[in-house]
C-alpha cells in the first residue's frame, strides 16, 4: 500500500488520504490495484480517479473486508506518526 496525505493549506488540518493498494506477486488471493480517497471527516473508502484533478467517487461498498481493515489500520498508524512529527 502507498498513500499520500492531504492537509489544508490554511489550517494544516488533515483532509484525508489518497491510497493505492495491491498485493505482491505470489500473495494469495491476489488483489488488483485499487485507488481510494479516505476522508478524515467520515473515514469512508471512496473510489478515486485522476482527471484534470483528483476526483472522489462514491463509497466503495465492494471493497473486501480484509482490504478495508488493512487500509484503516495502516492509515491510523501513519496518521499517528505524522502527528508525532508535527509536535
Amino acid at each position: 500500500m502507498s498513500g499520500q496525505l492531504y492537509t489544508s493549506v490554511q489550517t494544516g488540518a488533515i483532509l484525508g488520504w489518497l491510497v493505492i493498494t495491491r498485493t505482491e506477486r505470489g500473495v494469495m488471493p491476489p488483489l488488483n490495484p485499487k485507488m481510494h480517497w479516505v476522508s478524515k471527516e467520515d473515514g469512508k473508502l471512496r473510489g478515486a480517479k485522476f482527471g484534470a484533478s483528483l476526483q472522489s467517487l462514491d463509497e466503495d461498498t465492494e471493497v473486501g473486508p480484509h482490504r478495508a481493515d488493512f487500509i484503516t489500520a495502516t492509515l491510523a498508524t501513519w496518521e499517528q506518526e505524522y502527528l508525532e512529527t508535527k509536535s
